[in-house]
């Protein structure tokens, strides 16, 4: 338990905490003194929480100045003077709340009033003029990801990049252009992901043509998906969506005749360029590419692999897309005195036959430019073996867990 391994955390052995897949565990470390070198490797290769955590940190303070999160950055030097709107916001305390105000931005400003709302004796006297405007917009113009990393997505006539890439963990700004720097123009979509719906806001007009953006809907009737739909288009700042996707279907009855009229008719009216489903269950994934679903999205991964036997031998041309490649961090976790690295978890999909793309969610550049080693490398044979027999380790645990708790 992460909460016991934190608890246990003592000076002796704070330096091995370090090395805790858990940031819970690793955030406990930091009250206590850390040789410098290890606490550097840790925040490189780390989770934002973690980050934010250690960012005042002398030992990481230069690594956190130039960090792709502007709260790291804040907290690594609060300062006023930094160009990034973001990160003056994030840098308002107590302390410095009355000069926020005076701060042109309008986000550093509610952040200001949001801290001296706190305190209603120091608002007398204050100033609390509303800036008149935000800050300017700058557009983000790069050089078009390579196309030649690119797929045919099934019949859509959609081409994408053999990875996609999710802002599910809060993947900055900079993240995403250095992803389209490293060739990847798949991109995946929720109403939370701010930092996405920023860099989509952003992007120049010759530059968004170039990407396949995704999102979709949990919900069953056409009046709700057709707001999800008006949701996506008005966040992103979008005219046309790429791909909608049901998501999650566990029967048949989630795609009645007035849901696929509903969405053909996005198709016709030019609002979306393509919609598909995806579904944990094997059953209906058959039955959706059985009845003209294209493209089909599935969990895919080296300990669950009865989607390779059940599934993948019946895609006839459709576009097929994987996630939980990692299982949610458990495939790298170590047993037996080894461990994969992400981007072989992410090969090992990609390698699959009838696989177009799969989906990542890094939280950070430096996990980004390491996961995109797997649409360029090919996987090892012995790294494949032990993979899989990695996976069965996994999926026996896993097992065990689950009749354990039904047992109860």
């Amino acid at each position: 338990s992460p909460a016991v391994r934190a608890a246990a955390v003592r000076l002796d052995n704070a330096a091995e905490a370090l090395n805790d897949p858990s940031d819970r565990v690793r955030i406990a470390a930091l009250a206590f003194p850390l040789p410098v070198v290890a606490l550097r490797n840790a925040f490189a290769d780390s989770s934002r929480r973690f980050r934010r955590a250690a960012a005042a940190h002398g030992g990481v303070r230069d690594l956190a100045a130039a960090d792709d999160d502007p709260v790291v950055r804040a907290r690594s030097m609060p300062t006023f003077q930094d160009e990034d709107h973001r990160v003056r916001a994030a840098a308002v305390t107590t302390t410095n709340a009355e000069q926020a105000l005076a701060d042109p931005c309008a986000l550093v400003w509610f952040s200001a009033a949001k801290v001296l709302r706190r305190d209603p004796a120091r608002l007398l006297g204050v100033r609390m003029a509303r800036p008149e405007s935000a800050p300017p917009v700058d557009r983000i113009s790069l050089t078009p990801p390579d196309p030649t990393l690119r797929r045919p997505l099934g019949s859509t006539g959609l081409a994408v990049s053999p990875l996609g890439l999710s802002g599910h963990y809060g993947l900055s700004v900079r993240g995403f252009e250095a992803g389209v720097r490293e060739g990847i123009n798949f991109l995946f979509w929720e109403p939370a992901y701010r930092e996405q719906s920023a860099f989509m806001r952003r992007l120049a007009p010759s530059l968004r043509d170039e990407l396949v953006v995704a999102a979709g809907t949990f919900e069953a009737s056409p009046k709700a998906m057709a707001a999800d739909l008006e949701r996506a288009l008005s966040q992103m700042g979008l005219e046309v969506l790429d791909l909608f996707w049901v998501f999650w279907i566990r029967s048949e009855g989630r795609l009645r005749d007035d849901v696929r009229a509903y969405l053909d008719g996005e198709v016709a009216r030019g609002r979306i360029r393509a919609w598909g489903v995806s579904t944990h269950q094997r059953r209906l994934a058959r039955w959706a590419l059985a009845t003209g679903v294209d493209p089909l999205m599935v969990r895919l991964n080296a300990a669950h692999r009865g989607s390779e036997r059940e599934v993948l031998p019946h895609v006839e041309g459709q576009g097929v897309v994987g996630f939980s490649n990692l299982l949610y961090g458990r495939l790298l976790e170590g047993q037996d005195g080894w461990k994969p690295e992400a981007w072989h978890c992410y090969r090992y999909v990609l390698e699959l036959p009838n696989v177009t793309a799969t989906w990542m969610a890094p939280s950070n550049e430096a996990q980004l430019r390491h996961n995109v080693r797997a649409m360029r490398e090919p996987l090892p044979e012995e790294v494949r073996h032990r993979l899989l027999a990695h996976g069965d380790r996994v999926y026996e645990r896993e097992t065990r867990f689950r009749r354990c708790v039904r047992a109860l």
